[in-house]
């Protein structure tokens, strides 16, 4: 026992999500554990915060070295006769980082990312380029001067393009409004719901250069300024052009 090591690293070969378990070979001896559970910071039988990395593909798992696909060493908490316990993980030395002090990074390993500056700008961004700020400068944000290695941007899924939707309920969980920008168009949708049915809806699409606006239930609508008017103002009654051309 003088020599027995109860925080060995070891590498991960496999994941189980949905048990907050892993699969791993210990680097110093070789061993192999099944099912080890991957302790977390907050965690209840209704509650739980986990995100646990997707290692190599299965056919270079129980080898010790690196394989091609992602490298994951964590540490374990071990007694003999015991099922061990994942304590934390380690970064690779090819680990993604920023040489920023004072800046919170959470990178996925899909490329997705979310930072905060040291003077508290905000960004999410997509590896297809779509990104969500809250900052003093409303562009986007490059990192390359903070990754001189160039592990942070690894060009992962930058062809998977995004849309955005945000939804927000009622009673009963139907659906009120919704707001929705559109994939590869950016045609974007304002929406709002009554009783399941479409209230008020206005579609802008750039690609048309079209902004149509579907229903509008106003007894009174002012128009400010010197609107114009291209093609027939449909009068309701008559379900047709407005008899009186518009001054």
């Amino acid at each position: 026992m003088a020599d027995y090591n109860p925080f060995p690293v070891a590498k991960v070969v496999a994941i189980h999500p949905e048990r907050h378990s892993l699969d791993c070979v210990c680097l110093d001896t070789g061993e192999r554990f099944f099912g080890v559970t991957v302790l977390s910071g907050s965690a209840s039988s209704e509650a739980v915060s986990a995100s646990i990395p997707e290692p190599a593909p299965p056919q270079e798992s129980w080898g010790i070295e690196p394989g091609d696909g992602a490298t994951v060493l964590v540490v374990l908490a071990r007694w003999p006769g015991i099922t061990p316990w994942v304590l934390g993980f380690i970064p690779p030395p090819t680990a993604p980082g920023l040489n920023d002090p004072g800046r919170k990074a959470d990178r996925h390993q899909s490329g997705w990312y979310h930072t905060v500056s040291p003077t508290g700008d905000m960004e999410m961004h997509h590896p297809s380029g779509s990104f969500v700020r809250m900052a003093s400068d409303l562009g986007h944000e490059n990192l390359d001067a903070f990754d001189p290695e160039g592990r942070w941007a690894d060009n992962k899924n930058v062809d998977h393009l995004v849309g955005f939707v945000a939804s927000i309920a009622g009673a009963g969980g139907a659906e009120v409004a919704k707001i929705s920008v559109a994939p590869t168009t950016g045609a974007i949708s304002l929406s709002t719901f009554a009783n399941g049915a479409s209230a008020a809806a206005i579609e802008i699409d750039p690609v048309a250069g079209t902004v149509a606006i579907t229903t509008l239930p106003a007894a009174l609508a002012t128009l400010n300024g010197s609107p114009i008017v291209n093609g027939s103002v449909v009068c309701p009654y008559i379900q047709g052009p407005h008899p009186v051309p518009l001054a």
